[in-house]
């Protein structure tokens, strides 16, 4: 028995001593210590920093001027695997199809000797790395800056989905342009379409009560039912109106609008109703028809643009100055072209385009350009189509039905970055129109092309064609512009038929003019113009004109500017003599002029003036001659005197006055002196002066307000008014309204009460009452009722009532969301709730607490979730937006679990989606050498070095240090599997109570510590 206890005794002390031979990896005894930096992990997409850690641990080699990084810390920034095999001392390093494997005891990286002259270090239980193995792995750029003492890592770490190559998204800070590109393939939300949906549905109920003068009584309901939404790639919107008569049980039914829209593919078609404008041929109008356009967003000819390509290398970085200003500066991440867009020029100006390119090995290239600024010659990308027809009817046109037919093709295209082509064309009658006198259909078209012959030199040919179909005429246009650096010369020929213009936004007659502007020293400008333009009516009417012009304007605060003008007109006077008979005589005059402009802007002041003084000449035959001046004027006046007095008086008018002192008017002018007392209440004394002595009226209005506000939601208005009018009565009045905003909607209480003393007639009363409430439930009550004075020598009133009730749903995924009525076209809704994911699983699961006050950012727009946890966007434009949370706002005991998402936000679609965050906890511990199987540390256990835990499924590992410590945190809430590798124990042990166990992270208990796993022996 005594033996076998020796025997068994040797064995042990021999296993024991094998096991502490397993796991002795030496640790490195060096000179110096690790240091405490900060590591940033910068996405260069974005531009912006991604990650931070202020206690990362390093190791700096100051003589050879290199750092090694510590694996366990890196590994779960970079998202690499690792894996320790204690038998083998073995380091493995994995990310996707990479590979990197350490020998720690020979201290080389196999497959790798580069690297070898950054031995990896043992030190503290971590294992430090050359920062070449994470570089390789991972694609990343990691440098040291020991100024600052910071690593940096340089990549890709937002996983950002592409929207379209080349497509370029202004970032709110700078105004920044960038490029997203899709590395994995992702869906878009909102992307998927449904065969019908509504997204929402307003309604609206209204009765009107009247009792007026001239229409006698009117008791009417009036009803609004629109339904918005989509059907497949399609939007619609129906608008239907209903109006009952109470006296008469009438019922009028109409369809008001009717409109699908599909907007796919860079196109857009819309069916239905629609307005159109045609700036050249028809102008502003409505139609009820087909419309057509590629792409869906079209260009607009007004400011000047060019694009500018460059070769590039990866490293290069360019940057492009317009006019010695900069315009972009860009780090180039891939080789080939880079191409900065949309560069603003200075219109009509020659404009001086300097690119610098810094190469990757230190060399600046540098390449200049010079273009004038045209908006005639189109971005080279322009390739622009509208093709549309149905019923029309003019902006202007007065009846309640379609004016006539029409249809309409326009296009603008750019063949190249020098010549452009532009045509609109428009075929319409007035058929529907009972009134019209137009029995035929008319054309009206106008098209051209516009080239850059040279860098300076731009020349624009227009051809146009307008008439009845039958007896079409043409006219032309033409300019050419030749741009200086500072300034420009331009050239200008229009000859436009009267029956072409006729069917045209255009004037008729034959003008030629010759412009010239340069810019001189100190911020002031000449522009000289000579011209000549002469009707094509049958008479004579015809004028050579000059102006000169000195412009000074050192800044968009302040423009000032004088011109002198002279004009020599020959057209013919009819004269009647008195027996009726008209003579036609030819005669001349001479018109000499003065003007002067300006407009200046400061913190407290804004003054704006147009003024000119004419003197014309009138000279028919020898028997005839006339002399008299026109006085044109336009001032503006602004000015606060501190926070208590403000002065505003504006002035418009015109007269003229012959030799012998006769004088014609018409003027009108009004002003206002206000008196502050305080922040509650204003004393304002205003009048205000309408005079046309072509039509021998006078209208004049001077009143006296008081404005008092108690407090946000209370004010009173008391107002002293005089009026006096050549055709209405005049009278005084004094008056008093009281305005109740409720605190918590916009909704408001308005009474106003008004006594007016007429010049004739008896004195009386007005009055009315306006309640106006949002609800809760987000449906409106309106009430308005009232008493006119309406009719002072009669003595009569009229009276009106009218109650409203309007509401709106709208359908959010599975969500029924109550909103406000509209009677125009709603914006989408991306919407969702913010909630505590408590089981990690990225659903928000039934009984999951919704959470209030929780930040959220679609694209530049903000919004924070409301006590139910549900967050909204109305966005104003279609377009593809990130979603996510407001990181700068999120509390920090919450860390998110639904990750950043695209939207595609289309007409009338409603998306939802939920968004979940977790509270953080630890998982803590000790592995140790459980001699005595106790399942407890004993003083004579050791601790294990090295020994591998993972949370499985969170691409969390660690390894444990000198005192066998292993520790998690960010661990999210739920269930978890605590794993011990197995290749990472010494040979022949293993762990006492399993290699896994459940841990359970929830919100009351968020930390498991003294998690201690014993370790015995035994395969």
């Amino acid at each position: 028995m005594k033996n076998l206890i020796v025997i068994t005794l040797f064995i042990v002390l021999f296993l024991s001593s094998f096991l502490i031979q397993a796991q002795e990896l030496v640790e490195d005894n060096l000179d110096i210590e690790t240091s405490i930096v900060l590591l940033t992990l910068f996405d260069t997409n974005r531009e912006q920093t991604y990650n931070q850690d202020d206690f990362f641990e390093i190791f700096y080699f100051s003589k050879e001027d290199y750092i090694l990084l510590p694996a366990n810390l890196t590994a779960p920034y970079l998202e690499v695997e690792l894996n320790f095999n204690r038998d083998l001392s073995l380091l493995t390093i994995e990310k996707e199809q990479r590979e990197v494997r350490i020998d720690l005891k020979a201290k080389k990286y196999l497959e790798h000797p580069e690297w070898d002259d950054r031995p990896p270090v043992i030190a503290g239980g971590e294992f430090y790395l050359a920062k070449e193995v994470f570089e390789y792995l991972t694609d990343y750029q990691i440098s040291w800056n020991n100024s600052l003492q910071e690593v940096v890592v340089e990549g890709e770490f937002f996983k950002d989905i592409e929207i379209e190559e080349g497509l370029e998204e202004e970032e709110e800070e700078g105004e920044k342009e960038k490029l997203i590109y899709q590395e994995e393939e992702k869906e878009i939300l909102g992307d998927k379409t449904k065969s019908f949906q509504l997204s929402s549905v307003h309604y609206r109920i209204q009765l009107n009560l009247e009792d007026r003068i001239f229409g006698g009584q009117d008791k009417e309901i009036n009803g609004d039912l629109n339904f918005y939404g989509r059907t497949g790639n399609w939007a619609y919107y129906l608008n239907n109106d209903l109006k009952y008569s109470i006296d008469s049980s009438e019922v009028d039914f109409e369809l008001d609008r009717i409109k699908f829209k599909y907007q796919e593919n860079n196109m857009l078609i819309i069916a239905g109703d629609h307005d159109f404008r045609l700036e050249e041929t028809m102008g502003n109008n409505e139609m009820q028809g087909l419309y057509f356009s590629l792409p869906d967003r079209l260009s607009y000819k007004l400011i000047p643009y060019t694009n500018v390509t460059v070769e590039v290398n990866i490293g290069d970085q360019v940057s492009l100055y317009l006019n010695n200003s900069l315009f972009k500066k860009r780090d180039i991440k891939t080789d080939g072209k880079y191409t900065f867009e949309n560069i603003e020029l200075r219109a009509r100006y020659l404009n001086k385009i300097e690119v610098v390119k810094l190469t990757s090995d230190g060399q600046e290239e540098k390449r200049v350009q010079y273009i004038t600024g045209s908006s005639d010659v189109l971005n080279s990308k322009v390739k622009e189509y509208e093709l549309f027809g149905g019923r029309y009817r003019d902006d202007d046109y007065s009846g309640d039905d379609w004016e006539g037919y029409f249809g309409a093709f326009r296009s603008n295209y750019a063949f190249n970055k020098n010549l452009s082509a532009h045509i609109e064309t428009a075929i319409y009658n007035e058929s529907l129109n009972p009134d019209s006198e137009l029995t035929k259909e008319v054309v009206s078209s106008i098209s051209g092309f516009s080239f850059r012959i040279n860098s300076r030199t731009v020349i624009n040919l227009d051809w146009l064609i307008a008439g009845k179909k039958d007896s079409l005429k043409s006219g032309a246009e033409a300019s050419i512009l030749y741009g200086l650096l500072n300034g420009y010369i331009q050239g200008i020929y229009l000859y436009i038929p009267p029956e072409t213009a006729n069917f045209m936004e255009k004037d008729e007659g034959e003008n030629k003019s010759l412009s010239f502007r340069l810019d001189l020293a100190n911020n002031i400008s000449i522009n000289p113009t000579v011209g000549q333009r002469k009707t094509l009516e049958d008479e004579i009417d015809e004028s050579d004109y000059y102006t000169f012009k000195v412009i000074y304007n050192p800044g968009w605060r302040n423009y000032n500017a004088l011109s002198l003008y002279y004009e020599d007109n020959r057209s013919e006077y009819s004269f009647t003599d008195q027996n009726d008979q008209v003579y036609i005589f030819l005669g001349d005059k001479i018109r000499k002029g003065i003007g002067l402009e300006n407009n200046i802007y400061g913190r407290s002041f804004r003054v704006s003036s147009d003024l000119g003084y004419y003197d014309n000449e009138i000279e028919v035959s020898d028997f005839y001659q006339e002399n008299y001046q026109d006085y044109e004027a336009e001032l503006g006046v602004y000015k606060r005197f501190g926070d208590y007095l403000l002065l505003s008086a504006n002035y418009d008018g015109e007269m003229q006055r012959d030799d012998e002192g006769t004088r014609y008017y018409d003027r009108e002018y009004d002003g206002e002196i206000r008196l502050s007392f305080g922040r509650r209440a204003s004393l304002s004394l205003g009048t205000k002066r309408n005079e046309e002595e072509s039509e021998a009226r006078i209208d004049e209005e001077s009143n006296l307000r008081l404005n008092y506000y108690f407090n946000r939601e209370f004010s009173l208005i008391a107002e002293l008014k005089d009026y006096h009018s050549e055709f209405l009565s005049d009278y005084q009045s004094v008056s008093l309204s009281g305005n109740y905003y409720h605190s918590n909607n916009p909704g408001y209480i308005r009474l106003l009460g008004e006594y007016i003393v007429p010049d004739e007639g008896e004195p009386g009363t007005s009055f009315s009452a306006a309640y106006d409430i949002i609800r809760d439930d987000e449906s409106e009550i309106k009430i308005e009722i009232g008493r006119e004075y309406a009719d002072f020598v009669n003595n009569e009133y009229e009276q009106y009532a009218t109650i409203s009730y309007s509401h709106a749903l709208s359908f959010i995924g599975e969500e029924t969301r109550k909103s406000r009525f509209t009677d125009i076209e709603p914006r989408p809704i991306v919407a969702g709730y913010a909630y505590l994911d408590e089981n990690y699983n990225g659903i928000m699961d039934p009984g999951e607490r919704k959470l209030e006050n929780i930040p959220m950012r679609l694209g530049n727009m903000l919004s924070v979730s409301d006590e139910d946890g549900f967050f909204i966007f109305k966005p104003y434009f279609n377009d593809i937006y990130f979603l996510n949370f407001d990181y700068r706002n999120l509390i920090a005991d919450y860390t998110p679990v639904t990750e950043e998402i695209l939207v595609r936000v289309k007409d009338n679609q409603n998306v939802m989606q939920n968004f979940g965050v977790t509270i953080n906890g630890t998982i803590s511990g000790n592995v140790f050498i459980d001699k005595n199987a106790n399942g407890l540390k004993d003083e004579d256990d050791e601790y294990l070095m090295w020994a591998g835990m993972e949370v499985a499924g969170l691409n969390k590992k660690d390894y444990t240090d000198q005192i066998g410590e292993y520790y998690f945190q960010n661990v999210p809430l739920g269930f978890h599997e605590l794993t011990l590798l197995k290749e990472s124990l010494p040979k022949g042990t293993k762990p006492l109570n399993g290699y896994t166990q459940e841990i359970f992270i929830t919100e009351d208990q968020l930390d498991h510590h003294n998690i201690d796993i014993p370790i015995v022996y035994g395969d």
